[in-house]
């Protein structure tokens, strides 16, 4: 578990993301995961200092835990980068949820005044071929491609 935000970390991501990548290949059920990304993060610490970015952070995984369900993981995958395990969710069921949770999202910056925004990257698996790491390499991959492309948005894939 990450010590501040209370999320899981990287490692026990992966393990999760194992576990339904097995699941998904025996049952055949789709499953979704998704990597987000603090736009102007830095800018946060460097002007409010750290421990105020501590404070956003954990507001952040906490606004993000009351958009998901109880199944679904969190986890800090990295200082401002997050991922989401979404067991059983399908393509357009991912973009109805990641929607929501995008807009939950901006408006708990809007009304803390937090000059933030989110990039994000989401792959839905349905045809359970990939090893873990690629379900998180192509998440990711997909977050990155929103960052090169002006940021604060979703692109979404389906494997």
């Amino acid at each position: 578990t990450d010590f501040l935000t209370g999320a899981a970390n990287s490692r026990q991501f992966r393990d999760q993301t194992q576990r339904e990548v097995d699941r998904s290949a025996r049952y055949r059920h789709p499953f979704t995961v998704v990597f987000i990304d603090i736009d102007n993060f830095k800018l946060i610490n460097d002007t409010f200092g750290h421990t105020f970015g501590d404070k956003v952070l954990k507001a952040i995984v906490e606004n993000i835990k009351s958009n998901l369900r109880k199944t679904d993981v969190i986890a800090r995958m990295g200082g401002d980068e997050f991922a989401l395990l979404l067991p059983e969710v399908n393509p357009e069921n991912a973009r109805t949820a990641i929607s929501k949770m995008r807009q939950k999202l901006q408006e708990e910056m809007l009304k803390n005044k937090w000059p933030i925004t989110f990039s994000i990257g989401v792959v839905s698996v349905i045809t359970p071929d990939l090893a873990v790491d690629e379900v998180i390499s192509n998440a990711d991959k997909m977050m990155y491609s929103v960052k090169n492309y002006g940021k604060d948005n979703i692109k979404y894939t389906t494997h």
